[in-house]
């Protein structure tokens, strides 16, 4: 896990992101970093088809 530090564009309060990360299989020097809601429910009202 890799713990993202950031400040908001507009607000400009600071913010931690927790992402995973995983290494390339064969070279060293590359990371994927990935993030998720994590399985929270979407805000969003309505049901997508």
């Amino acid at each position: 896990m890799v713990l993202v530090h950031h400040r908001g564009r507009k607000s400009g309060q600071e913010h931690v992101t927790p992402m995973m990360y995983l290494p390339h299989e064969s070279d060293p020097d590359i990371v994927y970093v990935f993030a998720s809601k994590g399985g929270r429910p979407s805000t969003r009202t309505g049901t997508a088809i």
